[in-house]
């Protein structure tokens, strides 16, 4: 997402991206004449639903919301945007995924355990065997992540079915808030 910030004169100006007061970017720019800067936010999720503004822009100058004391405006914004483009954006974002252990002897019916990085804090995660598209793992926390934007690590558990024939298979890992996903090749032995 880009916002045009047009400024006036020799400052030093600060573009803020705010979502349910929680500070996600700040970028910081000085000027010499008057100018327009393209601001530039990556959307990498859906805004926390608790107040009706979605995201807010705030621009400061010289450190303060007011330009001067005879002129105080205050220069910010907030914008909206689907689900569905934020669930896009969102699962755009990198995601790694990697066996815990020895992957060379994996077996029907054993459980595993899968670490990596790029899903939100405390968000639920599902494991799926691509080809079947069973669930075989992962954990439910049943609470809100306590990251929006982040890309924490995470280590979920999945037993592979006690049927499961010899052969090359894929877990699926994703994130049921940030809709992330990773995909892990592995051999059945």
């Amino acid at each position: 997402m880009s916002v045009p910030v047009t400024t006036t004169g020799a400052y030093t100006f600060q573009a803020r991206v705010w979502d349910d007061q929680t500070l996600l970017e700040e970028t910081t720019w000085d000027t010499q004449d008057d100018t327009t800067t393209l601001i530039s936010w990556t959307i990498t999720g859906r805004p926390d639903p608790t107040f009706p503004d979605d995201i807010f822009f705030s621009v400061l100058v010289n450190g303060s919301v007011n330009v001067n004391e005879e002129e105080p405006r205050r220069a910010g914004a907030s914008v909206s945007y689907p689900d569905e483009v934020a669930d896009q954006c969102s699962a755009a974002v990198p995601v790694t995924a990697a066996l815990v252990g020895d992957p060379a002897s994996l077996g029907a019916g054993q459980t595993v355990t899968v670490q990596g990085e790029g899903l939100l804090s405390g968000e639920d995660v599902d494991v799926v065997l691509e080809e079947t598209g069973e669930r075989v793992g992962g954990v439910t926390t049943g609470r809100t992540p306590r990251s929006r934007t982040g890309q924490d690590p995470y280590s979920v558990t999945a037993t592979l079915p006690d049927d499961l024939a010899p052969g090359d298979y894929v877990l699926v890992v994703q994130g049921r808030t940030s809709q992330r996903t990773a995909r892990l090749p592995l051999t059945v032995s």
